[in-house]
C-alpha cells in the first residue's frame, strides 16, 4: 500500500557504543547537516559527581595528613621530655635562651611606701650557662635587685621583680615591666607586673580615720 508523502518518514539509525549492546536511536525524516550528524554521533561526556571528587581528594590527602599529625605528636613529646613543655620547645626553635613562666603576673593591691617582691620562674634553655647582665625598666617603681645572675644549663631559678609604689600612686592601678639583657644573643625577653590598686599604709589610714 502506497503512503502519501506527508506520512513518509525517513529514519536514520545511529549506533551509540556506550554499552556492550549497541543501541539504536531513530530520528524523524528531515534533512540533517553534516555538523548535526557529527554532533549526534559524538559521545556524551559523563559528569563526575562533586561528592565523588571530594572523596578522591580526601583519599589522596589522608596519608600526608596522617604523617604530619604523627610528626607533630612526636615533636610535642620530645619537647616535653627535653625542655619540660611543648611551649618551651617552641621557644628554643624561635631562638630564645630563657623561658619565663609566667611572663606576666597580676596583684590585687599593693601598699604605698612598701616594697613588693614578685617571683618569676626563669629556666635556661641552652646547653651552656646564661648570665642576665642587666635590665631596662619601664618606670621608677620597678627593679630587679638580684642582677647580675648566672643560670646553669637546664637550671630554673626564681628571679624577683621589686615594686616600690609611692604615696602619689594611692588609689590608682600600677604596672611595670623590665627587659632582660643576656650575655648571649636572644630575642627580647620581658617580665611584667600589674596591680589593680595602690592602697595607703595602715598607719596613714589610721591617722585619717582617727585624726
Amino acid at each position: 500500500m502506497h503512503r502519501p508523502p506527508t506520512q513518509t518518514f525517513l529514519f536514520i539509525s545511529v549506533k551509540i557504543c556506550l554499552t556492550n549492546k549497541p543501541s539504536v536511536v531513530r530520528y524523524p525524516s528531515r534533512m540533517l547537516s553534516r555538523r548535526e550528524i557529527l554532533v549526534t554521533e559524538a559521545p556524551i561526556p559523563t559528569a563526575v559527581p562533586a561528592a565523588s571528587a571530594i572523596r578522591k581528594l580526601f583519599r589522596w590527602l589522608r596519608a600526608p595528613v596522617l604523617i604530619a599529625a604523627i610528626g607533630a605528636i612526636c615533636l610535642a613529646l620530645f619537647g616535653t621530655w627535653r625542655y619540660g613543655s611543648p611551649s618551651a620547645a617552641i621557644l628554643v626553635i624561635r631562638g630564645y635562651a630563657l623561658a619565663v613562666s609566667p611572663a606576666h603576673q597580676s596583684l590585687a593591691e599593693a601598699t604605698a611606701m612598701e616594697n613588693v617582691r614578685v617571683p618569676f620562674a626563669v629556666r635556661n634553655l641552652k646547653s651552656v650557662p646564661v648570665t642576665i647582665v642587666g635590665c631596662k625598666t619601664s618606670c621608677r617603681c620597678t627593679g630587679l635587685p638580684d642582677l647580675p645572675v648566672t643560670i646553669s644549663a637546664g637550671e630554673t631559678i626564681d628571679l624577683f621583680v621589686a615594686l616600690a609604689p609611692v604615696m602619689a600612686d594611692v588609689g590608682k592601678p600600677l604596672s611595670g615591666h623590665a627587659r632582660l639583657y643576656l650575655d648571649i644573643p636572644s630575642p627580647p625577653i620581658f617580665v611584667s607586673v600589674s596591680m589593680a590598686e595602690v592602697v595607703l599604709p595602715k598607719a596613714a589610714a589610721n591617722t585619717l580615720v582617727n585624726p
